[in-house]
């Protein structure tokens, strides 16, 4: 994990890592990312910022995945614990919430009530996007590194873990 940390830190490419430190090369670096799909996309993230998940691009490359046949799975929370998450999913992610109506069977959401501090995903067991600890909805850097089946199956057991707590709500 420590070369990860230096290369995150340095801003270094080392191996098949990508260091990314601006939002849009992110973003498009993402979509890339999640297009490696062949089987399975899983992510932990924070709120669902609609800023990054209403957006067209994202919601197509969605779509495009989950039409494919492809499970995509997503942990996230919401600042707001006074409204029930899916009523509040409903109001701030639309978009997202119309897919999860349209491929109940392969878009899976997961609420956890205290937000993570690791965010990231993972490809097929294989390719990893992290980015770097934040403040809810701040600007972040971020990595991503592919062909790292090791360091994904690390993030694959966190992810499993997470999903399976007694506090986490199915959506």
């Amino acid at each position: 994990m420590k070369i990860f940390q230096d290369a995150f830190i340095l801003g270094m490419n080392i191996g098949n890592c990508k260091y990314i430190n601006k939002t849009e090369e992110s973003l498009a670096e993402l979509l890339q990312f999640m297009k490696h799909t062949k089987n399975s996309l899983k992510v932990v993230t924070g709120e669902l910022d609609p800023k990054l998940y209403e957006r067209a691009e994202v919601i197509n490359t969605l779509e495009c995945l989950l039409s494919k046949g492809k499970e995509v799975r997503i942990v996230f929370s919401k600042q707001n614990k006074r409204i029930a998450p899916e009523k509040m999913l409903r109001r701030e992610n639309p978009f997202l919430m119309d897919l999860k109506d349209d491929y109940k069977r392969k878009l899976k959401l997961y609420y956890v009530p205290k937000r993570t501090n690791a965010h990231y995903a993972v490809v097929d067991d294989r390719h990893v996007f992290f980015e770097e600890p934040h403040e809810p909805y701040a600007k972040r850097d971020a990595f991503f590194e592919y062909n790292s089946p090791e360091f994904a199956k690390q993030l694959e057991k966190r992810f499993d873990k997470l999903t399976s707590l007694k506090t986490v709500v199915k959506l």
